[in-house]
């Protein structure tokens, strides 16, 4: 039996309405995932406004970090669905799943599925290196990053443009990771059987 033969055994095991039911992620996911939309918002926002908001777009980079910081930590000691090991799955298992994607008859898992959990570590260390990059960040006019004087200008330079190409990469991800879910929210009350 494959790692994905076991995993669908595994997930028929408990009844659907059992599964249903159950809440997947704890309370400190919840939030966190909160916060951190807030925080990416907060940090765009105050970008757009200009230099005078520079101090809060520096706060809501360091939420990023923290934010980032507690779910990695999170991955490693959390409850069942938070844990890295329960829901990152190797290349086999990853490409299966997407296959089965294309006939509708992929499993349902609880909390992330094997491509979600993909898009979990990308955001995750986009959001965690937008963030870094920005410690080092300049406008070459007034504001500089709270690690500026670490590094050369030249160095800091290359950390600003890495900084502002992120963010384009970042945005494209969660308007991907948005649409997944709205896709997946459709598609399972499509093959979902009426009550």
């Amino acid at each position: 039996m494959t790692s994905f033969e076991q995993t669908l055994a595994t997930l028929d095991e408990e009844p659907e309405a059992v599964q249903a039911e159950r809440l997947v992620w704890d309370l400190p996911v919840r939030i966190f995932h909160w916060s951190l939309v807030a925080a990416f918002i907060a940090a765009f926002v105050t970008n757009k406004l200009g230099v005078r908001y520079f101090k809060y777009h520096v706060w809501a980079g360091y939420a990023v970090l923290v934010l980032a910081s507690f779910r990695v930590f999170w991955g490693f000691v959390g409850t069942r669905h938070a844990l890295f090991r329960n829901f990152l799955r190797g290349p086999r298992i990853v490409l299966a799943y997407a296959r089965s994607l294309l006939t509708h008859q992929g499993p349902h898992y609880p909390g992330h599925n094997p491509l979600g959990a993909l898009m979990v570590l990308a955001l995750l260390a986009g959001a965690a290196a937008q963030a870094a990059l920005g410690l080092f960040a300049n406008d070459e006019i007034y504001n500089v990053g709270p690690l500026y004087g670490l590094v050369s200008k030249n160095f800091s330079l290359v950390m600003t443009s890495a900084h502002r190409r992120l963010f384009y990469l970042l945005a494209g991800a969660i308007a991907l990771h948005v649409l997944a879910v709205v896709a997946h929210k459709i598609f399972k009350r499509k093959i979902s059987p009426a009550p």
